[in-house]
């Protein structure tokens, strides 16, 4: 009988199913193997996740990043959505290999940098259009962003080429991008 039940549990294990076999008046053997869920998504779940990131990047309002990346910098938030607003800003699934051996997903990003209109040259032009005499000043920082938003408007800022490494989380049976305020920095910052 002993073999009987062995013979009958096998089958079961290797099928990964429930199941619950019963013999006369003996005890009833319930069997129960999990299935494992995959540790990384695949590459078109990685493509799909990396994707719904870009639309909702390319898709962000000023509330929207406002409530995704917290800055004290008066007029960060206004510079960032002149870079998603750029016509050249562009995003893309990247997986990038090393080697041959292991392998990360990414965004590879086209935006356009603004950093030659945020140095402390550009802090002090800022302070001298509105006639401050001190340089940190929130109405200065608002000022130079202001200023570099619309440089980036006007095409006058030189471009960079990123690769952002992304972090994946799952839900449920959904692969998605792990969000960070550092990553939606990256992502649109100039």
């Amino acid at each position: 009988m002993t073999t009987k039940l062995f013979l009958l549990i096998v089958p079961v294990l290797i099928c990964s199913c429930k199941a619950q076999v019963q013999s006369g008046d003996r005890q009833a053997v319930t069997v129960s193997v999990q299935e494992q869920s995959a540790t990384k998504p695949s590459a078109r779940e990685a493509e799909q996740a990396i994707n719904e990131l870009i639309a909702d990047v390319r898709a962000y309002t000023l509330e929207d990043l406002r409530a995704d990346y917290r800055s004290q910098d008066s007029g960060r938030h206004e510079l960032m959505l002149a870079t998603v607003q750029d016509p050249n800003y562009r995003l893309q699934p990247e997986l990038r290999s090393e080697g041959g051996q292991a392998s990360e997903w990414g965004v590879r990003v086209h935006r356009a940098n603004a950093q030659p209109f945020l140095s402390y040259q550009a802090i002090q032009a800022a302070a001298t259009r509105i006639g401050s005499d001190t340089v940190g000043t929130p109405q200065v920082t608002a000022e130079k962003n202001r200023h570099a938003a619309d440089q980036v408007r006007a095409g006058a800022a030189p471009y960079v080429d990123l690769f952002v490494p992304v972090t994946f989380n799952r839900e449920g049976t959904k692969w998605t991008i792990q969000r960070t305020p550092q990553l939606i920095g990256t992502l649109t910052q100039p």
